[in-house]
């Protein structure tokens, strides 16, 4: 089960929670495509958490890039980020209490780096600093005129 906003599970202290992230991102990409990134580091703010890795290419994707098979990397990386999407939202949810409303993914093949930036719901800001009673369900607000 995820934690509501402000509830107290199994997340890291705010000083950890960036590592806690990066561990997260790296052990599934080491499950779903066979060998872990040599290095990562994540970096978090109030409105998002971005896990910059590197050394992300297998050696046989590597091989593929020397012989000009690019395109067909690039599609493949793009299948295994499909199949990963839940998990990682999900697993960013759990650490930080937060609903991730985006994750935006890309991959820069030369030099293998590989980027995951989960975005939160901006309202739950507001929420937990006393602006809003209770955060509305996302699609079910109300468009508010200046």
């Amino acid at each position: 089960m995820i934690p509501s906003v402000g509830e107290i599970g199994d997340r890291p202290q705010r000083g950890d929670l960036p590592a806690g992230v990066t561990k997260l991102v790296m052990d599934i990409y080491a499950r779903h495509l066979g060998r872990r990134p040599t290095d990562g580091r994540s970096y978090a703010s109030d409105e998002l958490v971005m896990c910059v890795l590197r050394d992300t290419l297998s050696p046989a994707e590597k091989s593929q890039l020397v012989e000009g098979h690019a395109s067909s990397v690039h599609e493949a990386r793009l299948r295994v980020q499909g199949a990963m999407r839940e998990e990682l939202v999900a697993g960013v949810e759990r650490l930080t209490g937060r609903k991730v409303v985006d994750l935006i993914t890309a991959h820069d093949l030369d030099p293998g780096s590989a980027f995951e930036t989960f975005v939160f719901d901006a309202r739950e800001l507001f929420f937990l600093n006393g602006f809003l009673e209770d955060p509305v369900p996302l699609g079910e607000a109300e468009p508010q005129s200046a």
